[in-house]
């Protein structure tokens, strides 16, 4: 199949949990979203991170589940609507100084350990969530074709829009905007 011009727009893919050790079998128990445990019942879950995905993804948790969101020690990034719910929401708590170190298998859940001002503390949950951040979803683009991006896009060959291009600017509005604007561009292309 041959096409004047490729629209790429496949979104994110989270980021990877780093700086921690893992010790026995635990990977069937940690997520980097929240729609594998949409079902989830009555379970103690550990968020971690601190920006807007974290907290989202906690209250969103917290509707049927004892929610802990473990912020690494850094400031919060989330939206102050998102941290207000948050801290008034009865099974959600949010421990800022808390960093995570080391995960383990105990039983059929989790023990976290982590690092807080005060020492660590060792938390039991059945899973754990990593909302450590997005990046671009390009893993399928040949090396090839990576080195040529740029010159592809200049020449107005290849166009990135939404997610996969705008950063931390991952709106809906903004993404049907870049596909408009694409789907013109590509109209004119046409016309000519």
């Amino acid at each position: 199949m041959t096409s004047p011009i490729v629209v790429i727009a496949s979104g994110t893919a989270p980021g990877p949990l780093r700086d921690f050790r893992s010790e026995g079998e635990t990977d069937r128990r940690i997520f980097t979203e929240v729609y594998p445990l949409r079902r989830a019942r009555g379970r103690r879950i550990a968020v971690i991170d601190c920006g807007d995905a974290a907290f989202d993804y906690g209250l969103s948790l917290s509707a049927a589940n004892s929610v802990v969101i473990c912020g690494g020690g850094r400031r919060s990034k989330g939206l102050p609507l998102l941290r207000d719910r948050a801290a008034e929401h009865p099974r959600l708590s949010y421990w800022p100084d808390a960093a995570l170190r080391t995960i383990r298998r105990n039983g059929r859940g989790l023990e976290l350990i982590l690092a807080r001002a005060d020492g660590t503390q060792t938390v039991a949950a059945d899973y754990l969530v990593a909302a450590v951040g997005r990046k671009p979803c390009l893993d399928f683009m040949s090396a090839g074709l990576r080195t040529k991006a740029r010159d592809l896009i200049r020449n107005r060959r290849l166009d990135m829009i939404g997610d996969v291009k705008n950063g931390l600017f991952r709106q809906t509005a903004i993404g049907v905007g870049d596909g408009v604007r694409a789907a013109m561009d590509i109209f004119q292309a046409a016309s000519k």
